[in-house]
């Protein structure tokens, strides 16, 4: 270990001598020049040291500019914009690129483009593509206007929302204690409430249905 105050070149204020008397050879130096990006040579940053080049190299390919320069250097093509996004029109890596176009304000704004909308029209919603359709059809606000209602005959009272036909129901509003009305089908499941009739879709849904009020008082009717 060389003493304090010394480095394996020499003195510390040695280190800004000229970088080609402590190298070996000029062929180095060529070999440690990035070829995408010019200006850049490990060699010249490590101080001459091959392990510190070695290193700085290797996190330099990692960066967003080696890899812009690498495509338009070496494959010879322009980096890919996006002119249809605003905030989007600098260049942008292939792994940027495949990201912003698999966004869904992306898949949006081309639909406009090309007069391609695709709209959920219960819901007046916009929607990216089939796959988006999926998972909105799947959404609380999509099933609450698709689902069977609850129909009160007595009242003439309808609705979705089965807390609010259980308000009904309760209520002095309805002159029949028990009034006749349709209940919407449920999707069986493994998770299922015997007291209430009620299946949740899983374990969590289950575990807050048995915190509602509904619950607590059938249970304590029976």
């Amino acid at each position: 270990m060389p003493p304090y105050g010394y480095s394996k070149w020499g003195r510390e204020e040695e280190k800004t001598a000229d970088l080609k008397k402590i190298i070996c050879s000029e062929r180095d130096l060529r070999l440690c020049d990035c070829t995408c990006c010019p200006g850049v040579n490990f060699l010249v940053m490590a101080n001459g040291d091959m392990c510190d080049a070695v290193d700085l190299q290797l996190k330099h390919i990692d960066t967003r500019e080696h890899e812009l320069n690498r495509i338009l250097v070496i494959e010879g093509r322009t980096p890919s914009h996006c002119y249809y996004c605003p905030g989007y029109d600098h260049p942008m890596t292939d792994a940027e690129w495949e990201q912003h176009c698999d966004t869904k304000t992306h898949k949006i704004i081309c639909n406009r483009a090309l007069n391609c909308v695709l709209v959920c029209d219960l819901c007046n919603y916009e929607l990216a593509d089939e796959e988006h359709r999926k998972e909105h059809n799947a959404t609380r606000r999509h099933q609450s206007k698709v689902r069977a209602a609850y129909h009160c005959k007595s009242c003439n009272y309808t609705t979705t929302n089965p807390t609010h036909w259980d308000r009904h129901r309760q209520s002095n509003k309805c002159p029949l204690p028990t009034p006749t009305y349709i209940k919407p089908p449920q999707k069986k499941t493994n998770f299922y409430c015997k007291l209430c009739d009620f299946y949740a879709p899983n374990n969590c849904k289950l575990s807050r249905h048995f915190g509602t009020n509904s619950h607590k008082i059938r249970k304590l009717e029976n």
